[in-house]
């Protein structure tokens, strides 16, 4: 499935690596009580590469340390 989405990015889309980009990533929590989620990030890898460890040499990823999502609430939250 996620390759299934990586083919189907548009190439206007992809950043070289002196470009800051972000990634909205849209959050549901279905429960009746609240969800608390800690060290929010996502992981970069090289295309080409099979370690995932390769594009930590370039790329600065944002974690963020603490999200709390209340009972049903729907939210975005930017990672840059």
């Amino acid at each position: 499935m996620v390759n299934d989405l990586l083919m189907s990015i548009d190439p206007r889309l992809i950043t070289t690596t002196t470009e800051t980009f972000w990634v909205n990533l849209a959050m549901r929590n279905p429960l009746d009580t609240e969800v608390n989620l800690s060290n929010l990030t996502i992981t970069v890898q090289e295309s080409n590469s099979p370690n995932a460890e390769s594009a930590k040499a370039f790329v600065d990823v944002e974690i963020i340390s603490n999200v709390v999502l209340g009972a049903r609430e729907t939210r975005t939250v930017r990672l840059v």
